[in-house]
C-alpha cells in the first residue's frame, strides 16, 4: 500500500533526547554523575545541551529525566520515573565502563535537576544532579529542533527592535544563487520583535511572504534563518553596496563557524554565522546573524539494496529491492546537477529533500528501472549519474536511509550501424504533394534501434545555425521507430515511410541508429514532395471583374469570465460577459504579389544590404577588398536571377490552380511583399525560394467552374503567414465555432463565396458541420491545441473599394535575433500515425527545474 508521508507529521516531540557511548571498563555497580569524586568524571554544560558523563558496571539500562529547577529525590519515586520512562523510551541500554549522556532542548540561564534510574541487585537506584545552564551567548540560539518545527531564542538588548525570516535553505540558496533576491529582500518580508525572544516555528505557519500560504516543515529537511536590526520604527538598517556588481548572488555552500565558544549544540543545527554578506546588493548594518538548522531527523541503515543490472551508451538499468515493510523512492540526476542539488539543499537536507520532491513516485518491493534521456535530459557519454534511492521506514518520513549508485556511461565499442537515407516514392504509385516519402535502409542489416525526426530542410538548418545538435534534437523531439520498422530497416527492401508536407518542399530527415549497445549514429536524407499538378484552366471573367481592393468586414464575438466580490472581498461570484466588434480592413484581389524592380543595381537602396554580407563575407574568408567586391556583385546578381525565377515559378503555381489570390485581410500583422523580405536585413530565409512562402498575409480564392468562388482553408496548403520567421508561431486559416474550439477543435476545408450581381460585394460563407457554422478565422497551433486570434462569429462581407478607417501601412520589422524552436519540428509521420512512443516508464523533472517550478509564483512577487 502506498502512503502519503508529508501529511503525517506528528504535532509534538520529546523535549529530552539521550545519546549513550561507552568510552571504557571498570569493576563494580556504579552510576556516577559527581565531578568531584574520585573519578573527576567530566561534564559540560551549556546553554541549551548539557553532556554527562557516567560510569557503570554490571548495569544494563539507566532511565532518565530532567525537570526544571532544584528539586529533591525525596519528591520523586524511581518505579514512577523508570515506568514511565519505558512509555516514553526514555530508557536505553548501558555498557561497562564511561558513557556519555547528552541532553538538548534546555533554555538558557536556568537550573535543572537530572535523575538516572537503574536495575542493581532487582532494586531500583536512583541518582540526581542539579546543574544551571549559562546565559545565551549568541544573537541567535536554538533550542529546540523537532519533526515539524522549531525554538530557537534572539539574545538582543531589550530595548532592539529587529527583523527576523524563516524559510527553506533550497529556496534562500536558490535565489540567491540565480540573483532573484539578496538578505535584506528575505528580511523586509519577514516579521519585527523587540527585546530578547524565543520563538516557535511549526508546520504550515504563514512563512515566507504574508498570504503565501506557508510551507510544511518536513523531517530532516533544510531551513535558514536570519535576524537583523531595526531602528526604533521597525526600519531594517541597510545600506547600498557601492561596489555591487549584479549577477549571481552569494549563499552557495557552508556558513563561516561561529567563532564563540561554549555555545548550544542542539541535535540538528548547522553553520551559524553573524558577518553580513557583503556582496549583495544592500546589506544590514546593524546588528545580523543567520543560523542553518534542520528538523530532526534518524538516519538508519538502508534495507534497500540497488544493483546495477546494466548500461548501454544511452540508457541505464538498476534493480531495487526493499524488505517488505519498506518503501523509497529513486531519483536519477547527472553529477553535476547532484552536487548543484546538495548545493541548494545542504548535504544532512539531501534525503527529506529528494523524499519531497518523489514521494508521489513511492515504490515497495523489487522494482527495475531503465533511466534514459526521459529521466534526466540527455544521457551522455563519459558522464556520471547519481542514482539515489530514500527508504521510509516511518509513517510521518522521519526515519529514513540513503543511498547512492553512481554509473559513468562509457562509448560503444561494437561497429556502428549503418544506414542509408534516400528519397522514397508512394508504394501505391499515387501522386501525393501533401506527402514527402523517405526509404531507410541498413546495407549492413545491424540495425538495433532508431530514432527519427524530420522537417522541412529550411526549419531543420535554421536550429542547427542557432547552435542545437541533431543529438539533442532527437533526444527532445525524436521518436522511437517500432521493432517492426527496425525490422524492416534490416531487410532487403528497407523502410518508407511518408512525412506531411507542404507541395514541392524539401524535408529532411534525421536518423539515430543504435548498434547493440545502443552506441548511435546520426545520419540525415533529403528529400522533396512532388509539384501540385496543375488544373484544368478555368475560362471565368472572375480573374479581371474582382481585380480590385475591397473592404472586409469581420464580426467577432468574444466571452470573459469576469470575478466579481462585495466590498469586504468576502463573497465572491463569478459573470460571464459577452461583447461584439466588428473591425474593417482593406485587401486586395488578383495575382500581382510581386513589386520587385526589373533589375537589381546600385541605384536601389536595398541592394547594398545584400552586397555588404556578401562583401563582408568574402573578407572573412581571406579575399581582397578588389575580390570581395567582385564577388559580391557576381552573387548579388545570381541571387536576383533567382528571385525572378521563383517569382516566375509561382506566378505559373498561382495561375495553374486557378487562383486569385487576396492579400492583407489580417489585421493583426503587417503585410510584407516577397520582395520586402528580400530586402529586409532583419529577415533571413533558408533560401530565395522560402520567401514565396513567407511573404503576406495572404488568403487563396480558387475560381471553378460556372464562375463559382471559394476561400481555400485546408491548413496543409494555406498557410496565412507570418511564418515562423516573422514571429514565433504559424498563422494559419482554421474554421471557428467557440463551442468547438473549447474542446480544442476547428474546421479545415473550403468556404463558399457568394458574389452580388453586380459582382460589388463578396460574402464569405461559414460552413454547416454537426449542426454548428464554422467560419474562417485567424489562429495558431500550439502543442495540438488551437488558439485563434479571430472569433469570426458571422459571414465575413467583402465591398469594392478600400476601407475609409484603414490604418497607414505598417512597415515590416522582423524580431531580432529569432530564436524559437518551431512546433514543425514535431511533423514527424509514420505512414498511419503520428510517433507518440516512449520507451521509459518513470518520468522525472530536473532537480533544478522542479525548484524553479515550485517557487515560480514568489518569483513573481
Amino acid at each position: 500500500m502506498k502512503r502519503n508521508y508529508r501529511n503525517l507529521f506528528m504535532v509534538g516531540m520529546m523535549a529530552i533526547a539521550a545519546c549513550f557511548t561507552s568510552c571504557k571498563e571498570d569493576e563494580g555497580p556504579i552510576v556516577d554523575i559527581t565531578v568531584n569524586g574520585s573519578e573527576q568524571i567530566a561534564e559540560e554544560i551549556r546553554s541549551t545541551s548539557a553532556s554527562f558523563t557516567i560510569k557503570t558496571s554490571d548495569v544494563e539500562a539507566v532511565a532518565y529525566l530532567v525537570e526544571k529547577g532544584s528539586v529533591s529525590e525525596s519528591t520523586k519515586d524511581a518505579t514512577v520515573i523508570y515506568a514511565q520512562a519505558e512509555l516514553d523510551g526514555r530508557v536505553v541500554a548501558v555498557a561497562d565502563g564511561y558513557n556519555t549522556i547528552n541532553v538538548y532542548s534546555l533554555e538558557g540561564n536556568t537550573e535543572y535537576t537530572i535523575f538516572l534510574v537503574y536495575k542493581q541487585d532487582g532494586k531500583l537506584v536512583m541518582k540526581s544532579k542539579v546543574f544551571t545552564t549559562p546565559a545565551y551567548d549568541r544573537i541567535i540560539t536554538v533550542v529546540e529542533t523537532k519533526k515539524d518545527g522549531f525554538k530557537f531564542h534572539f539574545n538582543v538588548p531589550d530595548s532592539m527592535t529587529y527583523m527576523y525570516a524563516f524559510l527553506p535553505t533550497e529556496q534562500y540558496n536558490s535565489f540567491r544563487s540565480n540573483g532573484w533576491a539578496d538578505d535584506v529582500t528575505f528580511l523586509l518580508d519577514g516579521r519585527t520583535l523587540t527585546g530578547p525572544q524565543t520563538v516557535e516555528i511549526n508546520s504550515e505557519e504563514d512563512w515566507l511572504y504574508e498570504g503565501d500560504g506557508g510551507f510544511f516543515i518536513h523531517p530532516g529537511s533544510a531551513y535558514m534563518l536570519l535576524m537583523a536590526e531595526c531602528d526604533a520604527e521597525g526600519n531594517l538598517l541597510f545600506v547600498e553596496n557601492p561596489d555591487y556588481q549584479g549577477g549571481w548572488g552569494g549563499g552557495w555552500g557552508p556558513l563561516a563557524p561561529a567563532t564563540r565558544a561554549g555555545s548550544a549544540v542542539a541535535p540538528r543545527v548547522g553553520d551559524y554565522s553573524e558577518e553580513a554578506r557583503t556582496e549583495d546588493e544592500f546589506y544590514p548594518t546593524g546588528l545580523y546573524a543567520r543560523q542553518n538548522l534542520y528538523a530532526e531527523l534518524t538516519m538508519v541503515d538502508s534495507k534497500v539494496q540497488i544493483e546495477l543490472l546494466g548500461k548501454t551508451e544511452r540508457r541505464i538499468k538498476v534493480r531495487c529491492t526493499a524488505d517488505e515493510d519498506v518503501q523509497y523512492v529513486m531519483a536519477p540526476m547527472e553529477l553535476n546537477m547532484y552536487n548543484e542539488f546538495v548545493g541548494l539543499v545542504t548535504e544532512e537536507g539531501v534525503a527529506s529533500t529528494l523524499l519531497d520532491y518523489y514521494g508521489t513516485e513511492m515504490q515497495s518491493g523489487t522494482q527495475d528501472f531503465e533511466i534514459d534521456e526521459n529521466s534526466v535530459n540527455l544521457l551522455e557519454v563519459d558522464s556520471t549519474y547519481v542514482i539515489s534511492v530514500v527508504g521510509v521506514y516511518a509513517e510521518d518520513a522521519s526515519v529514513l536511509s540513503f543511498d547512492t549508485l553512481h554509473v559513468t556511461l562509457t562509448k560503444s565499442t561494437l561497429p556502428a550501424a549503418v544506414v542509408e537515407i534516400t528519397q522514397g516514392t508512394n508504394p501505391a504509385g499515387e501522386v501525393t504533394p501533401d506527402l514527402v516519402w523517405f526509404n531507410i535502409k541498413s546495407p549492413e542489416k545491424n540495425v538495433y534501434g532508431a530514432k527519427h525526426i524530420a522537417n522541412y530542410t529550411k526549419e531543420v538548418q535554421k536550429m542547427i545555425n542557432q547552435g542545437y545538435t541533431y543529438d539533442e534534437l532527437l533526444s527532445w523531439y525524436g521518436g522511437d521507430l517500432s521493432e517492426e520498422d527496425v525490422q524492416a530497416i534490416n531487410s532487403d527492401e528497407g523502410l518508407t515511410i511518408c512525412i506531411s508536407s507542404m507541395e514541392d518542399m524539401e524535408s529532411t530527415l534525421i536518423i539515430g541508429a543504435m548498434n547493440e549497445e545502443e552506441g548511435m549514429t546520426i545520419y540525415t536524407g533529403v528529400a522533396r514532395s512532388a509539384e501540385l499538378p496543375a488544373l484544368e484552366p478555368v475560362n471565368s471573367s472572375l480573374f479581371e471583374d474582382l481585380k480590385d481592393e475591397w473592404t472586409a468586414r469581420v464580426i467577432q464575438k468574444h466571452t470573459e469570465t469576469l470575478w466579481m466580490s462585495d466590498e469586504n472581498f468576502e463573497n465572491w461570484w463569478t459573470v460571464d460577459t459577452t461583447w461584439v466588434d466588428t473591425t474593417y480592413t482593406t485587401i486586395s484581389l488578383g495575382n500581382s504579389f510581386d513589386n520587385s524592380p526589373a533589375s537589381f543595381d546600385e541605384s536601389i537602396d536595398a541592394y547594398w544590404d545584400v552586397y555588404a554580407s556578401h562583401f563582408n563575407k568574402a573578407l572573412e574568408n581571406g579575399a581582397t577588398e578588389e575580390q570581395a567586391d567582385e564577388y559580391a556583385k557576381a552573387q548579388v546578381d545570381a541571387q536576383f536571377a533567382l528571385y525572378k525565377d521563383a517569382a516566375a515559378k509561382y506566378e505559373n503555381k498561382y495561375k495553374g490552380q486557378n487562383y486569385l489570390l487576396g492579400l492583407g485581410l489580417d489585421a493583426l500583422h503587417p503585410y510584407a511583399t516577397p520582395w520586402d523580405l528580400y530586402c529586409s536585413s532583419d529577415y533571413v530565409a533558408y533560401d530565395v525560394e522560402e520567401i514565396f512562402y513567407a511573404y503576406g498575409p495572404k488568403l487563396f480564392f480558387q475560381v471553378q467552374e460556372g464562375d463559382q468562388l471559394v476561400l481555400l482553408g485546408d491548413a496543409t496548403v494555406t498557410y496565412l503567414p507570418p511564418v515562423a520567421g516573422w514571429n514565433y508561431y504559424d498563422v494559419l486559416l482554421m474554421g471557428y465555432n467557440p463551442i468547438y474550439a473549447n474542446e480544442g477543435m476547428y474546421y479545415t476545408g473550403s468556404y463558399p463565396v457568394e458574389i452580388s450581381e453586380d459582382k460589388n460585394t463578396l460574402v464569405i460563407k461559414g460552413i454547416e458541420a454537426d449542426g454548428e457554422y464554422f467560419y474562417p478565422a485567424l489562429g495558431s497551433m500550439g502543442y495540438g491545441w488551437p488558439e485563434f486570434f479571430t472569433k469570426t462569429c458571422e459571414d465575413i462581407v467583402l465591398t469594392r473599394g478600400a476601407a475609409t478607417t484603414r490604418a497607414a501601412k505598417v512597415e515590416f520589422e522582423a524580431p531580432v535575433n529569432v530564436k524559437a524552436k518551431s512546433n514543425r519540428i514535431k511533423r514527424t509521420y509514420l505512414p498511419t500515425e503520428l510517433v507518440k512512443v516512449k520507451t521509459s516508464k518513470m518520468t522525472y523533472i530536473p532537480v533544478v527545474e522542479k525548484i524553479k517550478e515550485k517557487y515560480n509564483d514568489r518569483l513573481s512577487k
